[in-house]
């Protein structure tokens, strides 16, 4: 819902009322143009938890899963604009009270998928910020339409923004979609080595059923040693059931000593033995101090 303190700005589509919004605030040094979209479900964005001593957390910018109460489901793509010039974007979760830095804003109201995905892809491609860019693709992605996984895939393929291509194909393998492209991007050696880790990354954090089989065809062909401990990482993370089996292979037949290490290492912690020999270091500790 629209903060009481938003200029409302009417018209007959989002464009429209986003060159409305541009025409009333021409005497604003900045301002933010501001509207609502339905938000996929499963995510938290933007939101704050209270500890046990009545203190307020942040909890992160985006998370996905099984997120529980924390669920974002009011959420709003803020640009803010000098002129017509567009200087940020930014996901706010609109149940957080802030005071958007003292810019006004101008509210666009609650529009559907697709009208929004419009506007964002068009605003893409124009882009030439990286940080820029980035945002908006956290914004295509957080949309619930079919529309996303095809608007991720092309910018996987072609943007020719690095933060770009690593944001989209993260985000398609974070939320399961088109892990064949996942796959490919993390295995092409002609692409750049941050957005080939943050595919591998993404495959970790994978629930499709053939994540696993990806990290293993992936650590058959990468030959990269930063990028072979980044699959390990990766099957760490994955909840699939081979997991730990996978990492056991890594460990007794990887011919490089330092992958070994961190094969067992992950099957440490995967087995949860690192969280209990942590445990009895700290009851041993306590009973020679406090005992």
């Amino acid at each position: 819902m629209a903060n009481k303190n938003f200029i409302s700005v009417e018209g007959h589509d989002l464009q429209a009322r986003l060159d409305a919004a541009q025409t009333q605030a021409r005497t604003a040094s900045r301002y933010w143009a501001a509207y609502k979209f339905p938000v996929r479900p499963n995510v938290s964005v933007d939101a704050v938890s209270m500890n046990s001593v009545g203190i307020n957390a942040e909890l992160g910018r985006i998370i996905s899963g099984n997120v529980g109460k924390h669920e974002t489901r009011s959420l709003g793509v803020f640009l803010l604009y000098r002129e017509r010039e567009l200087l940020r974007v930014e996901i706010y979760n609109l149940e957080r009270d802030r005071n958007y830095e003292g810019w006004p804003v101008y509210w666009l109201g609650e529009v559907e998928s697709s009208e929004s995905l419009t506007l964002l892809s068009s605003l893409m491609r124009f882009v030439k910020n990286e940080t820029m860019g980035a945002k908006l693709v956290d914004a295509i992605a957080l949309h619930e339409s079919p529309q996303v996984e095809g608007l991720l895939s092309e910018l996987t393929r072609s943007s020719p923004l690095v933060a770009v291509r690593a944001g989209a194909v993260f985000c398609l393998g974070r939320f399961g979609e088109n892990l064949a492209l996942v796959e490919e991007v993390a295995g092409d050696g002609r692409e750049h080595m941050h957005v080939r880790q943050q595919a591998i990354m993404a495959i970790g954090k994978s629930r499709s059923p053939g994540a696993l089989d990806a990290l293993r065809r992936l650590a058959g062909v990468v030959a990269e040693h930063s990028l072979r401990e980044a699959i390990i990482n990766a099957v760490g993370k994955s909840r699939h059931p081979d997991a730990k089996e996978l990492l056991k292979t890594f460990a007794e037949r990887s011919d490089d000593a330092r992958l070994s290490r961190r094969a067992e290492q992950q099957l440490l912690k995967a087995s949860g033995e690192k969280s209990r020999m942590k445990g009895a270091r700290r009851k041993a500790y306590s009973q020679r101090h406090c005992g």
